[in-house]
């Protein structure tokens, strides 16, 4: 679980004050407060999830951190945003100064790239094995299915083979079912 579905959870379920910092927040807090810091630098996420934290009502965690994803979603808009029916427009700064379509910054454009995901579905009479993923890929620290990733997308007679491979290196038997999912996007 990343840190964006934990802290939502913890304030949202549990009223903990945790800032949820989603694309809707750092555009509303870019904006709102003039913050030229590219939102997908180091220092820009420091700098929003700090100034998320330092604003989130501490008594309502949960309708705080929803109020201001649901204002990015649906009046601090990427393109067209509705300034006229924000609660915050008298104190945004973009606003004021012009910047609006320039806020947030990014500091590069995303690279993306095809992966194709093997994912195994192996079912003992304990339960599903699942592993954790390692390294500085995409999902770090996050648990799934055991996987082999390919190339190119694998026809329905190269899935079994897969799935043997992968069971001759694990110690669980037996192969389970394998399944494709392709993954697009970051990485």
């Amino acid at each position: 679980m990343g840190d964006y579905t934990a802290s939502a959870i913890a304030s949202i379920c549990f009223g903990k004050a945790e800032p949820v910092v989603d694309g809707n927040v750092y555009r509303v807090l870019a904006r709102v407060f003039g913050i030229a810091t590219p939102i997908d630098s180091t220092e820009g996420k420091k700098v929003f999830r700090s100034l998320a934290a330092e604003l989130i009502a501490k008594e309502h965690p949960g309708d705080h951190n929803q109020a201001v994803m649901e204002l990015g979603a649906t009046v601090c808009t990427p393109k067209n945003p509705r300034c006229g029916d924000c609660p915050l427009a008298r104190k945004c700064i973009a606003k004021a100064e012009g910047r609006i379509a320039e806020l947030p910054v990014k500091a590069g454009k995303t690279k993306t790239r095809t992966r194709h995901f093997n994912y195994l579905l192996i079912e003992t009479k304990d339960g599903i094995y699942l592993r954790k993923r390692t390294g500085k890929d995409i999902w770090q620290g996050l648990w799934e299915l055991p996987m082999a990733e390919t190339g190119k997308a694998l026809g329905l007679n190269q899935r079994p083979a897969i799935a043997d491979s992968t069971a001759a290196n694990s110690s669980v038997d037996p192969p389970g079912r394998p399944t494709s999912i392709q993954q697009g996007g970051d990485s």
